[in-house]
């Protein structure tokens, strides 16, 4: 239709329409008459409406508008307040319903009405799906403050949006209260469902998420790592909890609590590096137990596997356990392995009272290894820290004890029955001190060794060694000391009834060819002078004198500290220069003195000097002078032999013959 300005329409009827410049109507035509059919209807047409006003009360139809072909496009109806468009119906501008109930339907059933509620508010109703989409842009619906948006049932199924002047007093429910069905998979009074997309629910920090009802149940659909999660991420003090503060259930499958895996496995991991990462607690009290079961794998206990497996991968494990109560293991064997190499990886450690024992106990097996302490690289040390010492055994029980050596059936048995400590050796027997080298050893038949490092002492009040040949001692050294006064006493003892007597033998044997002047042996004296030096007082030194094979001939000597604790020879016996003969050098020093108690003699009779022409007396200073040649040759003058006395008087000099008894006087003649 084209624009109408500045126009006027002429018509049959009785009053002109006519168009302002700008479009708008200026002129109402008050009458309308329809010469055909005898009706007037009155329109009032202005700029900002159109009114119909029906004039004849027989009249339905007040107004209407046709296609070429009759067809009523626009019919306004007389006997009710109703406009009937047919097909589609374009309104540029505000459309306006002043009617209290107005309502304003759609489709030929009415199927969707929004009615006004004779109030402030408004009813829309759907026989069928009703549909808004925003193509383009953002779509609000808006409520009042203190009122209610409910999308759906109120009172059965709905969504209810309360704003609220006051911030933070807003709610939004979604509330369905007469639907029954039960939660399943897709299923549901009140369910959310993205079927290409996920689906997230955000809340404020600080605020709760308040899930109740019946069962919770939460199934993950995508085969993939971490499908169900909870996860805190806000601060450090923040904690997953999962309470059941009703169900006492504690067996399999009705625990108050449980986490179940039917096809894998379950793992409860702690990032934190911190003491009690992982805690698991049970404290409902006193009869409360905590349970790691597995009652369907048969994987046998090895390195890093069995059936149940506690690791730690970096660090250690502890147990722990109250005081008065027991750690209890029971089942097939039980094999500790330590892999550290360090001293005590394995430690079974009793450290809180006297009364305290570590025992293993074997009481159904019946080998004669029952209870195996194997160390196949190492030893194996008891080291009891007390006097209690180690015992192996129960009195008078009569078990024996084996201890194996590296070689077959070697090693240390103690026969019960016997009551004997044997040693099975294929080898000679040793006891031998590692660190110190102190060691007992056979070795070779019918030879038995005692060495030591440093010393060796056999603490007795007797001391009894027997030896069927001999006795031999090798050291540099050999001290017999004793505290006791006069003492010690060496006693060198035979007991047999004949006429030898025992022997104290010194031997002198360098394993080279000997020498004159090598000494056989040597008796020191020592003793303390007043300044409580140990000084040697006296010594008997016995020597070779002559080491020619055939013609041997020894030296022995006696010497005595001299005045300043100098050692000098006092008594020297010497091989002499003829078979059998014997010197003897006494004193030392033409000061000495010779000292006899008793008297002098000579070996044989009228066999030996005094003195000789080579080393005579000095002074003779004597008694009587006995003089007999009868034994031997006679004199030199005359050849005869006598015996005569030569005795001091008061004045003169006496002269018996032995012979004959005759006496005689020497004749004096003094000299002035």
């Amino acid at each position: 239709m084209a624009a109408l300005t500045g126009q006027t329409i002429a018509s049959s009827y009785e009053q002109l329409l006519h168009c302002d410049a700008d479009g708008g109507l200026t002129t109402s035509l008050q009458a309308i008459k329809d010469g055909d059919n005898g009706i007037t209807s009155a329109l009032k047409l202005a700029r900002d409406k159109v009114e119909i006003l029906p004039s004849g009360a027989d009249s339905t139809t007040a107004f209407e508008v046709s296609q070429n072909d009759g067809t009523a496009i626009l019919t306004v109806n007389s006997s009710s307040p109703t406009v009937t468009i047919t097909g589609d119906g374009v309104v540029t501008d505000d459309l306006t319903l002043n009617s209290d109930a107005s309502v304003l339907t759609f489709g030929a059933g009415s199927d969707v009405t929004f009615t006004h509620d004779n109030g402030t508010g408004m009813d829309v109703a759907s026989a069928g799906d009703f549909d808004i989409a925003v193509s383009a842009g953002n779509g609000t619906f808006t409520v009042a403050d203190g009122q209610t948006l409910t999308l759906g049932q109120s009172g059965a199924s709905a969504i209810l949006l309360s704003p609220h002047g006051t911030a933070g007093s807003e709610l939004a429910s979604l509330i369905n209260t007469a639907g029954t069905t039960d939660g399943s998979d897709a299923a549901g009074s009140i369910l959310l469902s993205a079927v290409a997309g996920g689906i997230g629910l955000a809340w404020a920090d600080g605020k709760d998420l308040w899930a109740e009802g019946g069962r919770f149940v939460v199934t993950a659909n995508e085969n993939a790592a971490d499908c169900i999660k909870l996860h805190a991420d806000a601060g450090t003090s923040q904690a997953i909890t999962l309470i059941n503060d009703e169900g006492t259930g504690a067996t399999e499958g009705s625990a108050a609590i449980q986490l179940l895996a039917s096809a894998g496995g379950v793992n409860i991991k702690g990032n934190v590096d911190a003491a009690n990462a992982v805690l698991l607690t049970a404290d409902g009290g006193t009869s409360a137990t905590m349970v790691v079961h597995n009652d369907q794998s048969t994987v046998d206990g090895a390195a890093a596997a069995g059936s149940i497996l506690l690791v730690s991968d970096a660090g250690g494990l502890g147990l722990s356990w109250a005081d008065g109560k027991d750690l209890w293991a029971e089942g097939g064997r039980a094999i500790v392995t330590a892999n550290e190499d360090a001293a005590g990886c394995i430690k079974l450690h009793a450290d809180d009272g006297t009364s305290q024992t570590i025992l293993l106990q074997n009481d159904a097996g019946n080998t004669a290894s029952a209870i195996n302490l194997v160390s196949t690289a190492g030893g194996i040390t008891l080291a009891p820290l007390s006097t209690s010492g180690v015992t192996v055994g129960v009195d008078d029980t009569g078990a024996d004890v084996r201890v194996y050596s590296a070689t077959t059936n070697e090693g240390l048995h103690y026969d019960a029955s016997e009551d004997e400590l044997g040693l099975l050796l294929t080898t000679k027997l040793k006891f031998h001190d590692i660190g110190g080298g102190e060691e007992i050893y056979a070795s070779a038949n019918g030879h038995l060794e005692v060495n030591a490092g440093t010393t060796l002492d056999i603490t007795a009040p007797t001391v009894d060694i027997n030896a069927a040949t001999a006795v031999t001692i090798d050291g540099p050294a050999h001290t017999f000391a004793s505290s006791t006064s006069a003492k010690p006493l060496v006693i060198i003892k035979n007991t047999t009834n004949d006429t030898t007597a025992p022997t104290l033998r010194f031997v002198m044997d360098k394993g080279a060819a000997g020498a004159d002047g090598d000494d056989c042996g040597t008796i020191e004296f020592y003793g303390d002078d007043d300044n409580q030096d140990n000084i040697a007082f006296a010594k008997i030194l016995a020597e070779v004198a002559d080491a020619s094979n055939g013609a041997e001939g020894g030296k022995l000597t006696l010497g005595v500290a001299s005045h300043d604790g100098e050692m000098n020879d006092g008594l020297i016996l010497s091989d002499g220069s003829a078979e059998d003969e014997i010197d003897v050098t006494i004193c030392n020093g033409t000061a000495s003195v010779l000292t006899v108690a008793g008297h002098v003699l000579p070996a044989t009779d009228d066999g030996q000097d005094l003195g000789s022409a080579s080393y005579q007396w000095r002074n003779i200073y004597t008694g009587d002078l006995n003089l007999n040649n009868t034994r031997g040759d006679g004199n030199e003058v005359d050849g005869t032999s006598g015996s005569w006395t030569i005795q001091e008087g008061s004045d003169n000099l006496f002269l018996i013959n032995r012979n004959t008894d005759k006496k005689y006087k020497f004749k004096l003649e003094e000299i002035e």
